[in-house]
């Protein structure tokens, strides 16, 4: 045997080819291979801008003691979780119910079978040695043992896979005033280190304070929209988010940029210009558009999926200033530039190293001090950029740019795009390579995909696109459906060991909490009870098990909807203005178009008529809507 991934396409699989190790591809003969030499298998996936896979790669996977003992004893297979979420999420949770951390990367153990006896994330060189001769011993000399193992942490995930962790309690009965207390108030977002966007979370919390008046609630979106872009976190030099920050004021990143936070994050400051407006939402809004176009547009109007922390083997070099040049850097300006970003103290890393950080939100960079830092940061080798156009990241940037009234234009010709790159031979393709290679879709893509044409088609007001809506629907229910209870992640038929389903709301909101919102608006469009009921259905099961609004503010988000009778408005003119005022409700122009919706049959066009219905009844026909509208912040 010997490595195989020297000339696979995916950057991350890769990136392993020149290791000593003999990796294999995550696939049917990786498995039957175990299967035939009777080996263990060590699982390990992680992606390509990932800072410690790297220093895991280092010091382990390119090293020749290691190669030798694992190529020895074990079948290995990398697995890029962006191109296979499902299979992250299935060890995910096996290595949650060990009682321990998930992070990438991350190391599995498993019988030939794929079911996991160990699991674990960064791992340095004698203690991976060491944890690999104790897992062979056992497998050699106590295979009962590991057998009884796996066998019990198979069948616990099997039983929790399709509920919450967690206490359960009635989503009515969920104190939103309590649960506020618990985020940081101070500085933005969860308590403590490390620091996630969650834009979910941010975005649950904005609609339910707007909606409840709630001036904490709204406070602490302020001061979370606020910090994230002071700086480090939020580029000021090139746009664009990193995926975290390792402290809790969001300064100092892992500096990896990824499409899915970006394209989420672009939605949230556009809602927050409308309700909890600042210059700087809208500086933001257009650097990270620009961010997009510079560094993720490939040539076939796709997004790629994102750019390294590292450059020239040093995480954050590309992003950094040395404190000793920038005098030089900046001459005559250095000392203004000193009193916006205080470089040895509000925008200090480590190693007489800066990331540059705004004193406060409210300064301005002059064009001067700009443009300097923005040469020097063009003089350094830029991080590589993983260049697989994913279509579930590409949906959310769709629906993030279907989601606002004036780019609606912009978001057709996208649209068109992802169909022609990503839909071929009647199926859509989850990932496609530069080379042309594809893998398909799991649940997420399509799930997100039709979340973005849903609101296209409010939108636009193109009937076009309820037909790809359907057909979208006809491809989940026949491929990820569960009879018991929501979908599965990777289809009815999958290559895990566990099947998992995507219910969990992190920095990503899950999947079938986006079905549970489709199945929403989709039911009142159609006139179709079965699509309300199972929504509802849905909606209820998992916000009668909540562990923590953390995991589930896009549940949460979807419990409004029923909560507030959400509505479809539609008229022959709508005015732009009152469709961001909804928030909650959507507005659909009526057209010759869209005469076939049930929604709009038997509706004659009317000047300033509008026609309103939500999932329980229409109402008459209406010249006032206000009645729809949540209160003023004023």
């Amino acid at each position: 045997m010997s490595n195989e991934l020297g000339g696979h396409p995916n950057l991350y699989l890769r990136q392993h080819g020149n290791n000593p190790v003999h990796w294999k591809a995550w696939g049917k003969a990786a498995w039957e291979k175990a299967a035939e030499l009777n080996r263990l298998v060590v699982v390990s996936i992680g992606y390509s801008a990932c800072h410690w896979c790297h220093v895991m790669e280092k010091n382990c996977f390119e090293d020749e003691e290691v190669g030798q003992y694992m190529n020895q004893h074990f079948i290995a297979i990398k697995v890029d979780r962006e191109e296979r979420p499902d299979v992250d999420s299935a060890y995910m949770s096996a290595i949650q119910a060990m009682g321990k951390n998930g992070g990438w990367p991350l190391n599995c153990v498993c019988l030939p079978d794929g079911r996991p006896i160990f699991a674990g994330t960064y791992i340095p060189k004698q203690k991976w040695l060491q944890t690999l001769r104790e897992l062979q011993h056992l497998f050699v000399h106590d295979y009962d043992t590991v057998l009884d193992f796996a066998s019990q942490l198979e069948n616990h995930l099997t039983e929790t896979r399709d509920v919450f962790d967690g206490q359960s309690k009635d989503a009515e009965y969920f104190d939103f005033n309590l649960w506020l207390s618990e985020l940081d108030h101070s500085l933005g977002g969860t308590i403590g280190s490390p620091k996630f966007p969650m834009p979910p979370l941010i975005l649950f919390v904005l609609k339910k304070s707007i909606l409840s008046q709630n001036t904490s609630g709204l406070e602490w979106v302020r001061t979370t929209l606020s910090n994230m872009i002071l700086g480090g976190l939020w580029d000021w030099i090139d746009g664009g988010f990193s995926r975290y920050s390792v402290d809790e004021r969001w300064h100092i990143p892992h500096f990896e940029k990824m499409l899915y936070d970006n394209a989420q994050l672009l939605e949230i400051y556009s809602i927050a210009q409308q309700w909890i407006p600042h210059e700087k939402w809208n500086v933001v809004i257009q650097k990270t558009h620009q961010w997009l176009n510079d560094f993720l547009l490939a040539d076939n109007g796709l997004y790629y999926s994102a750019t390294d922390a590292d450059s020239e083997g040093e995480e954050g070099k590309y992003f950094c200033y040395n404190i000793g040049h920038l005098k030089t850097l900046l001459g005559n300006d250095y000392e203004e530039a000193n009193s916006i970003f205080d470089f040895e103290h509000n925008s200090y890393w480590e190693n007489n190293q800066c990331v540059i950080r705004l004193k406060n939100i409210d300064q301005q960079i002059p064009n001067a001090i700009f443009q300097k830092l923005f040469a020097q940061r063009r003089k350094q080798i830029f991080p590589a950029t993983d260049n697989k156009v994913l279509l579930s990241w590409n949906a959310l940037l769709l629906n993030s740019m279907a989601s606002h009234h004036e780019k609606h234009e912009e978001a057709i010709m996208f649209w068109e795009q992802i169909k022609h790159g990503l839909f071929r031979e009647n199926q859509w393709v989850g990932t496609l390579y530069p080379d042309g290679s594809v893998v398909q879709s799991t649940l997420e893509g399509l799930a997100y995909l039709q979340k973005a044409l849903i609101e296209l088609l409010f939108q636009t007001g193109k009937g076009t696109f309820w037909d790809e809506i359907l057909m979208l629907q006809g491809i989940i229910e026949q491929q990820f459906k569960d009879p018991s209870s929501c979908y599965y992640f990777s289809g009815a038929n999958t290559d895990l060991f566990l099947n998992p389903k995507d219910l969990y709301d992190n920095v990503l909101p899950s999947a079938n909490a986006i079905i549970a919102e489709n199945l929403y608006w989709m039911g009142i469009i159609e006139g179709e009870t079965l699509w309300l009921e199972q929504s509802k259905s849905m909606t209820l099961q998992r916000c009668q098990t909540l562990p923590n609004p953390l995991n589930s503010a896009h549940w949460m988000q979807v419990s409004l909807l029923f909560e507030k009778k959400a509505c479809i408005v539609a008229s022959n003119c709508i005015d732009p203005v009152l469709r961001t005022r909804l928030l909650l409700h959507k507005a659909m122009t009526t057209s010759d178009e869209n005469k076939n919706l049930k929604f709009l049959k038997n509706k004659p066009d009317e000047n300033k008529v509008y026609y309103v219905c939500n999932s329980e009844t229409c109402y008459p026909p209406t010249k006032d809507i206000s009645f729809l509208l949540p209160p003023s912040l004023d």
